[in-house]
């Protein structure tokens, strides 16, 4: 870090500066340098922030010790979002931006400042707002404006999300790069390197490479002119060193990606995949002692270590990572929920709001780790992470790219597992549904699909025609304790009106989630001990209540339980929801076909009793018109 601030107290006003960089680490160091050296040069200093909060570009600041408050009240430092400078009206005018860029410099010395010190994040250039397309001509017209200005600009480009294409355009236009902590001068006299059929990427990394190897060939304090040959043309000691530093570098990077290569095809291939595997990938990939998978559930309160590769002789530490409570870990938890990588070189210097995350690192005897957030539609879900146990590192921006990449392929990879898992469960309960109209016989056949897959034990509840709940089926995963689920369904049924998860379900229509469920939990609702004993021995600690909803109606419930707490989450409940909609439809067609039946039966019975009286009258009616022929015929023969 010395380096990099004796670097930038070179700048001077008229420097026109690029900034790129891999981490967010490299971004905070950076830009918090170029701040206070325009706050402490009595410069006034304007920040354009873009798509993040002006507030989390202060708490940056603020954590480097910059003295915000003051500066922003007297009005020396301010921070300004896109709309402000950029993108006045929706639209990248170069024009209007220019003209704007010059009067906040007159400003600035109208109101006695030495001079103007700017900064923007770029990437508002990525949102396809009208005129973005212009960027690299505006880089070129304001680089125009900068000699003999009271000004010093930093343009920050984050290489993770710029086309390089788009960089090998932007960058030369500034006299001065920033790559990741290093800065580089007389930055556009390296002309941007002929196709030569190659990728974007690779132009940029060659592009990269020269401009080191042309500042270590060429110190400072040099007096040649700018023109001069390029260095690979002269003999130097130091040149064979940088070329070598170039070869491990690209050589490193290759490494790293044929390891995403292996992993994507790894993942790629089977769902099942094993995970362990496509950590060691990783892991041997960058040389870490330690790579890791940590999920999160209940609403990213607590954690696991689901997966874990070592390298040989370190120590395992998945078992020892189980049920993390994350509440107190807000330094980290802070930075993953900002979607930022946590990039620590040495562990000891880990900052003192870290304290608590600090207590649960040093056991493990780590001196170095990078972790990247995972995300699953928008929410965050878990980490990926690598640990160093054998020394202090510098994590280059590859391992950093990588890491980034794999958790995005892991996530995707976990999304379509579930979703498989989900849909081969549901097609299941579909065909045991479809089986038969006996759907008694169906719903513990479906009951027994939800253990050990939703729950370790599980209850269906259907609610009678008077509208008092009963138990109708239940299974449990150890049939030893189906006893005990039998018990607790005949001797304590859930009342319509009483505080039963399942009766508060069956009365308003809406899922209860219960994260954790404690032996005081049960006591406050223990009708006796002989409840509260079965309890305690189906140890169940977390559970999931789903209304059955047929026509409008609320016709049952079903009740997943787990014996672990915090089991159930979003995509249990969108899994339980589903699986209800089906059950309770078997049923309601199952209910109107007995239905059917028993009015089919009485209306055969009703046609079958009517029959009969029908025909007696009939009969004595004939025989009573016979009899008065007969009588009638006697008379006439008399």
């Amino acid at each position: 870090m010395r380096g990099l601030v004796r670097s930038l107290t070179d700048l001077c006003f008229q420097d026109h500066v690029a900034f790129l960089y891999e981490t967010e680490e490299q971004h905070r160091a950076v830009v918090s340098a170029f701040v206070r050296q325009g706050l402490e040069r009595g410069a006034r200093v304007v920040y354009i922030a873009c798509g993040r909060p002006a507030e989390a570009a202060l708490a940056d600041l603020c954590a480097a010790g910059l003295p915000v408050e003051p500066c922003l009240a007297q009005g020396q430092l301010a921070i300004v979002d896109t709309g402000e400078a950029y993108l006045r009206d929706g639209t990248f005018d170069p024009e209007a931006t220019l003209a704007l860029l010059r009067q906040e410099i007159a400003r600035a010395l109208q109101e006695g400042y030495t001079g103007l010190y700017v900064t923007g994040e770029m990437a508002w250039a990525l949102e396809g707002r009208p005129g973005s397309e212009r960027l690299a001509t505006y880089e070129q017209q304001v680089d125009a404006l900068f000699p003999g200005s009271a000004c010093v600009g930093l343009c920050q480009y984050d290489r993770r999300r710029f086309d390089p294409g788009l960089l090998l355009q932007v960058l030369p236009a500034h006299p001065i790069v920033i790559v990741g902590t290093e800065v580089y001068r007389e930055a556009r006299h390296v002309p941007p390197p002929a196709s030569d059929h190659c990728s974007p990427a690779t132009l940029l990394d060659r592009w990269l490479g020269e401009l080191a190897a042309r500042q270590q060939a060429s110190p400072a304090d040099s007096s040649e002119p700018p023109d001069s040959p390029p260095p690979q043309t002269r003999p130097s000691p130091r040149g064979c060193t940088v070329a070598q530093r170039m070869q491990r570098v690209m050589a490193h990077r290759l490494a790293v990606e044929e390891a995403l290569a292996q992993a994507s095809a790894l993942l790629a291939a089977d769902e099942a995949a094993d995970l362990t595997q496509v950590l060691a990938i990783l892991g041997q990939a960058v040389g870490a002692s330690r790579a890791y998978i940590f999920r999160f559930r209940d609403d990213a309160r607590r954690a696991d270590n689901t997966h874990e590769w070592c390298a040989p002789g370190v120590a395992p530490q998945m078992a020892n990572l189980q049920d993390i409570d994350s509440a107190p870990l807000t330094w980290w938890m802070g930075k993953l929920r900002r979607n930022e990588e946590i990039a620590i070189s040495d562990l000891a210097r880990l900052p003192a709001e870290a304290a608590a995350e600090r207590r649960i690192l040093e056991p493990q005897g780590i001196r170095a780790l990078l972790v990247v957030p995972m995300f699953s539609r928008g929410q965050l879900t878990g980490f990926l992470g690598f640990d160093d146990t054998w020394r202090t590192r510098q994590w280059p921006p590859e391992d950093t790219r990588l890491l980034r990449t794999a958790a995005e392929i892991l996530a995707a990879h976990e999304e379509r597992r579930r979703a498989a898992e989900a849909l081969a469960f549901l097609a299941e309960a579909s065909r045991v549904l479809a089986g038969s109209l006996d759907y008694e016989a169906t719903l513990q056949s479906v009951a027994r699909l939800c253990v050990p897959t939703l729950a370790d034990w599980c209850l269906v509840d259907i609610a009678a025609s008077d509208g008092t709940p009963r138990q109708a089926v239940y299974a449990h995963a150890d049939p030893a304790r189906e006893a005990l689920v039998a018990a607790l369904s005949r001797y304590y049924p859930p009342r319509p009106d009483g505080p039963h998860p399942a009766s508060q379900v069956e009365r308003s229509g809406q899922w209860v989630i219960r994260s954790e469920i404690s032996d005081e939990d049960w006591a406050a609702v223990a009708p006796d001990e002989c409840f509260l004993g079965i309890m305690r021995q189906l140890e169940m600690r977390s559970g999931l209540v789903v209304p059955l909803v047929a026509r409008g109606r609320v016709i049952g419930s079903i009740s997943l339980a787990s014996t672990r707490p915090h089991r159930y989450g979003a995509p249990d409940l969108a899994l339980a929801e589903d699986l209800a909609r089906r059950c309770a439809l078997a049923i309601d067609n199952a209910r109107l076909y007995r239905e059917a039946q028993q009015a089919i039966k009485a209306r055969d019975d009703f046609l079958s009793v009517a029959a009969h009286e029908l025909k007696t009258p009939i009969t004595g009616l004939r025989g009573f018109a016979q009899l008065t022929l007969q009588r009638l015929r006697r008379g006439a023969v008399e």
